[in-house]
């Protein structure tokens, strides 16, 4: 499991890559650095299962819910699938996390998601641009 931030496993990862042996499974709880690969120099080997689980929420959030048996949306992805059990790995992950729903999605549209989620509009970057066109056009 590479739960580490994207800027981390940028780092780390040619320290881990060797761990990775041929028939494991590679997980992550994000897709960015093997989207974008060219940048983070993420590139999983051929020969593993790769998938992701992303729950919707804080980790707070996730373990509050799973204590009050309620769960919390999830997303989960598989981007190889080398034994034919990567979505089967993927879901009992998600189950196991404390997902009440889960739905599935690719490495690439779990990254736009929440690149866009987190920064245009948890951190306002869509308010504060509408805003920002709204003053022009009333100026």
């Amino acid at each position: 499991m590479n739960l580490l931030s994207d800027a981390s496993q940028s780092t780390t990862w040619p320290t881990v890559a060797p761990l990775i042996t041929k028939g494991k499974t590679l997980y992550f709880s994000h897709g960015f650095s093997v989207v974008f690969k060219e940048q983070t120099g993420v590139v999983p080997p051929p020969d593993v299962d790769v998938i992701l689980v992303a729950p919707k929420g804080s980790g707070r959030t996730v373990r509050t819910l799973f204590k009050e048996g309620r769960g919390i949306n999830g997303s989960f992805a598989v981007f190889q699938d080398v034994t034919g059990k990567a979505q089967e790995k993927a879901t009992a992950i998600g189950i196991a996390v404390g997902c009440g729903y889960l739905y599935q999605t690719t490495f690439q549209k779990e990254v736009i998601s929440d690149l866009y989620g987190e920064r245009g509009v948890l951190m306002g970057g869509i308010r504060t641009s509408f805003i920002m066109v709204s003053k022009r056009t009333l100026s």
